[in-house]
């Protein structure tokens, strides 16, 4: 393939050198925090979701009060809040996020309350780990990669070597 530009143009030369470098810096750099990043979130995240998986919540009843919808522009989707009333009547939460959208408002469906900050309804038996767990092992194959790529040594290609 041909150069972009002249090779007599040493202005030329220095902006691909540049743009070369910055995608260096990114690629070693950057995608690597950003997966680093990911995986500390993940850790943090994890055991609650796991708890939730396996129904060691407070079980209730989850309320719809209201439904938030941002709009396509914004990037967002809805938000569900509602009431949360425990089974035995002991813990109440007003106006609390759940996981997804379970309906209308007015709507009541079973849900577990797992601690106070942020509160927050989990469906009961939730899957929501098994979208950690990827993102997780994403970050961990995406990390392993940069690895290997560092300790990876390409084959001599000077004329000492031939």
């Amino acid at each position: 393939m041909a150069p972009k530009h002249a090779p007599d143009n040493p202005r030329a030369r220095t902006a691909d050198r540049v743009l070369t470098r910055l995608g260096s810096i990114v690629t070693n750099v950057v995608y690597p925090l950003v997966a680093v990043g990911f995986l500390v979130f993940v850790i943090a995240d994890l055991p609650d979701m796991l708890r939730v998986a396996r129904d060691e919540g407070i079980a209730g009843t989850f309320t719809v009060t209201r439904t938030e919808c941002r709009s396509w522009y914004e990037k967002g989707g809805c938000s569900t809040y509602g009431d949360f009333i425990s089974t035995d009547g002991t813990i109440r939460q007003t106006n609390v996020l759940f996981e997804n959208n379970p309906g209308t408002v007015g709507t009541q469906i079973p849900g577990q309350y797992l601690r106070e900050d942020p509160p927050m309804i989990y469906a009961q038996g939730s899957g929501q780990w098994k979208f950690s767990v990827a993102i997780g092992l994403a970050a961990v194959g995406y990390l392993g990669y940069c690895v290997w790529r560092l300790v990876w040594r390409r084959p001599a290609t000077s004329e000492l070597d031939e």
